[in-house]
């Protein structure tokens, strides 16, 4: 019975860092100006656009290492892309702003360092794939929506970064 409820504590708890990372999002809009000075405008596309980029090219590295296990379910290897996907971008992001307020020596918020204290144990647990399949090789249909959820919303913050120190005065 306690193995049939972990799949749901494990999207409960991604989806819960997801959330502190939004929610820490008022920094960028305090520090504006301090960040754009520490920071190029070039420096920041490149940097923005490599958050989108890179975790798509990792997730094609990862689906193509899937593509040959057999054994696996198709579905089980859409949820393991997908829910990695998702946490290793929220995981990067949430760092990212800890960054931004280590440079400008500025104390985070609690939200702010417990979204990376919620996705470090599960980007770290789940990475190998069998891990992953054990707690999900029966839920698979939990991870996908997950996963996707933390995608989008992590593409959405990335391009709310942008607009925040690119556009916004």
């Amino acid at each position: 019975m306690e193995m049939e409820l972990l799949p749901y504590g494990v999207v409960l708890i991604a989806l819960l860092g997801l959330a502190l990372l939004v929610r820490s999002l008022g920094v960028l809009r305090a520090f504006q100006q301090q960040i754009r000075q520490m920071f190029s405008r070039a420096r920041i596309q490149w940097i923005t656009w490599g958050m989108l980029v890179f975790p798509l090219l990792v997730s094609g590295g990862v689906w193509f290492w899937l593509s040959s296990q057999e054994k696996v379910a198709l579905l089980i290897k859409w949820a393991y892309v997908f829910f990695m996907l998702g946490t290793w971008l929220t995981l990067s992001l949430a760092m990212f702003l800890l960054y931004l307020l280590y440079r400008l020596e500025q104390k985070p918020s609690v939200a702010m360092l417990s979204s990376p204290v919620l996705i470090v144990p599960l980007v770290a647990y789940f990475s190998p794939f069998q891990r992953f399949f054990e707690v999900f090789g029966m839920y698979p249909q939990l991870a996908i929506p997950c996963g996707v959820v933390m995608f989008i919303v992590g593409v959405l913050v990335i391009f709310e970064i942008r607009r925040e120190l690119l556009f916004l005065s």
